[in-house]
């Protein structure tokens, strides 16, 4: 069909009102839609092409991102508001932690990534309580995951790519870096 060529009008029915409904909630693939609303694949892809279809279409997704801002967890800045709220929580618990009188004399109980815990070692009247110091990696975790959560939301997050020693995938990478192969190694290409 050539471009100039005015299309029909889109000839609405149940099933193509319910098709564009199930398009729009993007739960389903192409196909099982098809399969619901008893139609062949290739008319619902007909259906995606014509322009008033797809017009339908593209403002029910609108409308529906629209009720979604809504929702306070809808909006960047409360997401990266409370993510901070809970990162100074965890930087507070460690800032206490460390300013702790009893972690004054314990090896890196200063830092405040420290956990105490009093334990039982033994049984009956040969029974010690011990002091025992663990790093809190439930802690450390929870703090670096919020940092790396508020970074991806400001779009800050870059995933590390690998780079293979086939020669030619490293040398484009360091001269996309601005220096030579001599520069990083210069004992490693003969």
């Amino acid at each position: 069909m050539s471009q100039n060529v005015p299309q029909k009008p889109f000839r609405w029915t149940e099933v193509s009102e319910q098709a564009v409904g199930l398009l729009a909630s993007d739960e389903l693939n192409d196909e099982e839609i098809a399969a619901r609303v008893n139609v062949n694949r290739r008319t619902l892809t007909r259906w995606k092409l014509h322009p008033e279809f797809a017009a339908a279409l593209a403002d029910i997704v609108r409308a529906a991102g629209d009720v979604s801002m809504q929702f306070s967890i809808a909006r960047r800045v409360n997401r990266i508001r409370q993510l901070d709220k809970r990162w100074r929580a965890c930087q507070q618990i460690a800032e206490e932690r460390g300013n702790a009188p009893e972690m004054q004399n314990v090896p890196g109980g200063k830092t405040g990534y420290l956990v105490h815990r009093i334990k039982s070692v033994g049984s009956g009247p040969a029974a010690q309580v011990v002091d025992e110091y663990e790093l809190d990696a439930a802690l450390l975790r929870e703090i670096r995951e919020h940092e790396k959560q508020a970074a991806q939301e400001l779009g800050q997050w870059i995933d590390k790519k690998d780079v293979t020693s086939d020669g030619k995938r490293i040398t484009e990478f360091i001269s996309m870096a601005g220096v030579t192969l001599d520069d990083v190694a210069p004992d490693a290409v003969p």
